[in-house]
């Protein structure tokens, strides 16, 4: 969850594995899945909740198991703006959380993942 700069997750033999750029304690601001991965943000396609963000396991659309983790992401930050305030000094720091470009780019990321799955598949 940063506006500038990317972070980069991979799972090697059931563990993970987690770069951020810019040294910013992003424990204290995203919230790791059940599988011990930084959460991702999606975009709800619901009639209920339209246009919603929310945060996810990262494996979600992955063609393996995944933890079903899943929070809004807006109770997510009025729960750290109460409970810890400090720590979205380093989001401020990092001139705020663009979560529009954000979603393009994990859009962007699932696209490229699906090309990349029906090129491996072999008749």
């Amino acid at each position: 969850m940063m506006s500038e700069g990317s972070s980069s997750c991979t799972r090697l033999g059931g563990g993970s594995s987690c770069a951020v750029p810019g040294g910013y304690e992003r424990d204290r601001v995203a919230p790791k899945c059940y599988c011990g991965v930084y959460a991702i943000m999606y975009k709800s396609r619901t009639t209920s909740n339209p246009n919603r963000v929310f945060l996810g396991c990262p494996f979600f659309k992955a063609k393996e198991p995944y933890c079903r983790y899943f929070g809004w992401l807006d109770e997510h930050l009025k729960k750290i703006r109460t409970v810890e305030p400090e720590a979205l000094g380093a989001v401020d720091e990092a001139e705020g959380v663009n979560v529009e470009e954000q979603l393009f780019r994990n859009q962007d990321m699932e696209k490229k993942n699906r090309r990349v799955g029906e090129e491996a598949v072999v008749y």
